[in-house]
């Protein structure tokens, strides 16, 4: 009998992206006092943040290295995102993150059809982090 069968199959729980900054501490104060995330967890080389169940974790190159991102790619049509997290009310976050002084990589945008808007943020390693809000589920019709 195979483990799937018996019922004990082990189970992913979650992914928790890391992204990788040049100086620990002022990233931390970036994705708390900017973004909103609450730094839960860490140690000397790495930390994890949290806002409303989404989790990552940020982590110090070794020094004098430097970060690498996504963003060689076009940012806007979110290829070039080195996170995307799913969000409800894109214009209101937007409005949220850049009142805090978030880095802004392009306004909210429609795209997919209108099925979709996002809008783009550069954390101070140059990641870019898309958020993204579903506009309008697609169903199949089996």
């Amino acid at each position: 009998m195979n483990a799937q069968a018996a019922g004990t199959r082990a189970r992913l729980l979650m992914g928790r992206p890391c992204l990788l900054v040049k100086d620990l501490e002022r990233a931390t104060v970036y994705y708390r006092d900017t973004l909103g995330f609450t730094p839960r967890t860490g140690d000397a080389g790495g930390i994890i943040l949290e806002r409303d169940g989404v989790g990552l974790l940020i982590r110090a190159v070794a020094p004098g290295e430097e970060p690498r991102t996504n963003a060689t790619i076009a940012v806007d049509d979110g290829a070039g995102a080195d996170l995307v997290i799913c969000c409800t009310n894109a214009d209101a976050l937007f409005r949220e993150l850049a009142g805090e002084g978030a880095l802004v990589a392009h306004p909210p945008i429609v795209v997919d059809g209108a099925r979709s808007k996002r809008f783009a943020i550069f954390d101070l390693d140059g990641h870019v982090i898309t958020f993204h809000e579903e506009l309008a589920v697609i169903t199949s019709q089996n």
